[in-house]
């Protein structure tokens, strides 16, 4: 089995994604299910990239020629990338917005406490 440059490639790409995953998760920005499937997803890319030869009990289905995998490995890899980048995005934005939502209800509670113990003044 000879490795070609775009495993190489693949390889790289699943690992650092794997590696920000796993920085996500431990910042707590990311929930468990969302973690899991996208460890998942990155495994089973790595397992199809170092053992190509899996695809070819899918390629009669989609007739996929042997000459097409590598513009079909980059494009599925990209498109893969930029999901999981919007996905990331959109769980910081989540993170961030709950904080939000506590520190201001800490605040207003707080507000609400200093004016209640000081008999109605603030």
């Amino acid at each position: 089995m000879a490795v070609r440059g775009i495993q190489v490639l693949g390889l790289f790409l699943a690992a650092t994604t794997l590696l920000g995953l796993y920085i996500i998760r431990r910042m707590e920005r990311l929930k468990s299910r969302s973690f899991i499937f996208w460890v998942s997803f990155w495994s089973l890319f790595v397992i199809v990239d170092i053992y190509p030869s899996l695809t070819g009990y899918f390629t009669p289905y989609f007739d996929l020629g042997k000459n097409m995998y590598t513009l079909t490995a980059i494009s599925i890899m990209v498109l893969f990338v930029f999901v999981f980048i919007l996905s990331s995005y959109l769980s910081d934005l989540n993170y961030k917005l709950n904080k939000l939502i506590r520190e201001q209800a800490i605040t207003e509670w707080r507000l609400q406490y200093d004016y209640d113990e000081n008999g109605g003044e603030t």
